[in-house]
C-alpha cells in the first residue's frame, strides 16, 4: 500500500499543477480573471450611443472627449490625424459638412482590460448623401473609461470616378 502512496501523491501533485498551469493560462490571455468581455462590450455599445448621440446633434467637443489624448484616426484617402487638436479638426470638419443620421453597430468585440477591439458598421448621411461601411475601433483605457485609441473606417460604396487626365 505504502507503494502506491507515493506515486499517486506524485500523480495528484500532477493533476493539481496542470490545473493552475491552465488557469494562469486563462488569466494572462483574458488581461485578469476578472475580466467580463460581456461587460466591455456594453460599455463599447454605451460609448458608442454617445458618440452617435452627440454627432447627430453637432456636438464636436462631446465626441472628441471620447478619444484618448493620443487618440489617431486614419480615415480613407486622408492623412492619419493624430492627438486632441487633430481629431477635433477631423469632427468639426464632418460636423460642419453636414454629417447627420449616424450610427454604430459593433459586430465583434475582444480583447482584454487593457485594450479591446471593435469591428462594425456604420451609416450616416453628409447631407443628402447616403454612406455605409465598416470600422475598425483599437478602444483604450484613459482616466478608468474605454476611449477610442486607434479609428479606421472606410466606405461600401464605390469611390467617386477619376478625373480625365489634364491636357498638356
Amino acid at each position: 500500500m505504502k507503494q502506491l502512496l507515493m506515486p499517486l501523491c506524485m500523480l495528484t501533485l500532477f493533476f493539481v499543477s496542470c490545473n493552475n498551469s491552465e488557469k494562469a493560462a486563462e488569466t494572462n490571455a483574458a488581461g485578469s480573471e476578472s475580466f467580463n468581455l460581456a461587460a466591455a462590450k456594453d460599455s463599447i455599445d454605451a460609448v458608442n450611443a454617445v458618440f452617435a448621440k452627440a454627432m447627430n446633434s453637432g456636438d464636436s467637443a462631446g465626441v472628441v472627449a471620447l478619444y484618448t489624448s493620443d487618440a489617431q484616426i486614419m480615415a480613407a484617402n486622408m492623412p492619419t490625424f493624430a492627438g486632441t487638436a487633430a481629431v477635433s479638426s477631423f469632427v468639426g470638419e464632418g460636423i460642419r459638412g453636414g454629417i447627420n443620421n449616424f450610427k454604430l453597430e459593433a459586430k465583434e468585440v475582444y480583447g482584454n482590460d487593457e485594450m479591446l477591439t471593435e469591428v462594425g458598421v456604420y451609416t450616416l448621411k453628409f447631407g443628402d448623401q447616403a454612406d455605409t461601411g465598416k470600422y475598425i475601433v483599437i478602444w483604450k483605457k484613459e482616466g478608468g473609461k474605454w476611449k477610442l485609441f486607434r479609428d479606421i473606417f472606410n466606405s461600401d460604396n464605390p469611390a467617386p470616378p477619376m478625373p480625365p487626365p489634364a491636357k498638356k
